[in-house]
C-alpha cells in the first residue's frame, strides 16, 4: 500500500493533503514536529534524509521509499508531492 508521510508543524499542509482526496486510496500519516508525542519521530525521519526545514514529505510503497520531497527555499513541497501521488494514482487504478 502506498503511504504518504508528511512532517510539518503547519496544519495548513495537512489540510491541503486531506482536501486533495488522495487519502481515500492511499494511507496518509501526519507527523506534527511541535507535538511532544511525535517530535522525536519527526526529527529522526528528517535527519535520516538530511532535511532540516519543513515540510518534509515521504512517499513509500510498503518498505520501499519511492520519493522524498523537501526544499530549503520553497513552499511548494506539498504540491509537488500531491502531483507525484496523483501520477501514482493512475498507475494503481
Amino acid at each position: 500500500m502506498i503511504e504518504l508521510i508528511l512532517v510539518s508543524s503547519n496544519l495548513e499542509d495537512e489540510r491541503r493533503v486531506i482536501e486533495s482526496n488522495i487519502v481515500d486510496k492511499f494511507y496518509f500519516k501526519f507527523i506534527d514536529s511541535n507535538s511532544a508525542y511525535t517530535k522525536k519521530e519527526a526529527y529522526t525521519l528528517k535527519t535520516d534524509w538530511g532535511a532540516k526545514k519543513e515540510p518534509f514529505v515521504m512517499v513509500k510503497n510498503k518498505d520501499k521509499v519511492l520519493r522524498c520531497f523537501y526544499s530549503e527555499n520553497s513552499d511548494k513541497v506539498v504540491d509537488e508531492a500531491l502531483e507525484f501521488i496523483k501520477g501514482l494514482q493512475e498507475t494503481y487504478d
